[in-house]
């Protein structure tokens, strides 16, 4: 069984990720040298070739790398972290920059506005050379039959790396390829289940300013564990931010279409959206009694006013950055959100606002327990929309060489 397999933007986001379990270092330059150190482990051990040699380890024939080649890439930018602003010092790229002779050139869109600048490039119709789809809204495949991104498939000459992993793995190689057969985004591929880096957050600052201090949950917990703990606290905020004068504001921010992909919230009511195998039987979690009781709930939650009234509308927000007006706003009691959240990191002094913000599980229904419970993610992941190689791109196969170093065993 291979060891870790990093690919593309789950390379890249060692940094990332890092930031988001927190930690800031006391030496920035230290930290740099660490993360630089750990990139050139993590894509392959080899050392950089001064001056963009050609890599001596297994990469295509055909390619000239004496050439520069300079490629561009719309990319979700990573959120504030210790160790770069933006991808273009991200340790892993300048590594591959230098190794391969080549320069990436990233647009990085504000953050909470990713949906939005994403529309703005794919209206213009002026295509960076690669795209990363994560927030696209569209047809990927009407994208291929218009002749806007490539089939990958078509080009696995040069990613030999990549076409081992669909030899040899066929599980894996099911998630790769469409119902056609064809790669439209490449394959954001890692085994193991990682540390979470996002979920659900409350401000609990809110439920003692509210209780005077006498927080009660009717669990008897110090945290909201229950359906019936999360309806002791929703309707608190909700009086909070009425009280408060707020002109919109959010007691629960959930995602536009009403569901988390990884189950966060419905599998406290034993609900999923999909497919699933349990004691080896496959259920359609769309029908069964668990998701009529969760659909029920929210519904319920929407009609009393605990779930942001205009939810339907933010079809642009990151999942794990819903509605940023309002949770940076101080507008939010619970929402999905990660380590940069917590504690007091909202707060914003000059309006003499303090806030306390603690991570949360999803709540859970009566009669359910932790076996119930879906999980979270599996121990194989592969992204579907991750970034799309353009027509445009000025060496495809160049692109693609560099990025099949991304897929080597470690």
């Amino acid at each position: 069984m291979r060891k870790v397999i990093l690919c593309l933007c789950m390379a890249m986001a060692i940094g990332l990720l890092a930031a988001c379990g927190g930690g800031a270092s006391d030496n920035n330059g230290q930290a740099q040298q660490t993360q630089q150190e750990s990139a050139n482990a993590e894509v392959g051990g080899a050392q950089a070739a001064p001056g963009g040699e050609q890599p001596a380890n297994a990469e295509p024939d055909g390619i000239n790398w004496d050439e520069h080649v300079t490629f561009t890439w719309w990319l979700i930018p990573p959120p504030p972290n210790d160790f770069y602003n933006t991808m273009n010092d991200n340790a892993v790229i300048n590594y591959l920059e230098h190794r391969f002779n080549v320069t990436f050139e990233f647009e990085e869109p504000v953050i909470g506005t990713e949906g939005d600048a994403l529309a703005l490039l794919m209206g213009t119709g002026r295509y960076t050379d690669v795209i990363h789809l994560g927030v696209y809204p569209g047809s990927i495949t009407q994208l291929y039959d218009d002749g806007i991104i490539v089939d990958v498939a078509e080009w696995l000459d040069y990613m030999p790396n990549l076409q081992n992993i669909i030899n040899t793995e066929p599980e894996t190689a099911q998630g790769i390829f469409d119902d056609n057969g064809r790669i439209l985004t490449l394959p954001e591929l890692a085994v193991g289940t990682g540390y979470p880096w996002a979920g659900f957050l409350y401000r609990h600052d809110i439920l003692e300013t509210m209780t005077d201090g006498n927080v009660q949950f009717p669990s008897g917990n110090d945290v909201p564990t229950t359906i019936a703990d999360w309806e002791y606290m929703l309707p608190l905020f909700l009086a909070y931010f009425e009280a408060a004068g707020f002109a919109e504001y959010a007691p629960l921010i959930i995602p536009f279409n009403g569901t988390f992909h990884w189950g966060d919230l419905k599998s406290g009511f034993g609900a999923s959206h999909t497919f699933y195998v349990r004691d080896g039987v496959v259920h359609n979690g769309i029908t069964e009694p668990a998701m009529f009781e969760y659909v029920s709930t929210m519904r319920d939650w929407f009609e009393r006013g605990w779930i942001h009234q205009d939810f339907a509308s933010r079809t642009t927000d990151m999942f794990f950055m819903p509605n940023p007006p309002l949770v940076f706003g101080g507008a939010a009691g619970v929402f999905y959100g990660m380590s940069m959240h917590l504690g007091d990191r909202l707060s914003m002094p000059d309006f003499d606002m303090y806030v306390d913000v603690r991570p949360i599980s999803s709540p859970m229904a009566e009669g359910i327990t932790h076996r119930d419970m879906l999980r979270r993610k599996e121990d194989v992941y592969a992204a579907t929309r991750g970034s799309a190689v353009t027509t445009g791109n000025p060496d495809i196969g160049r692109f693609l060489a560099v990025m099949d170093h991304m897929y080597h065993p470690v």
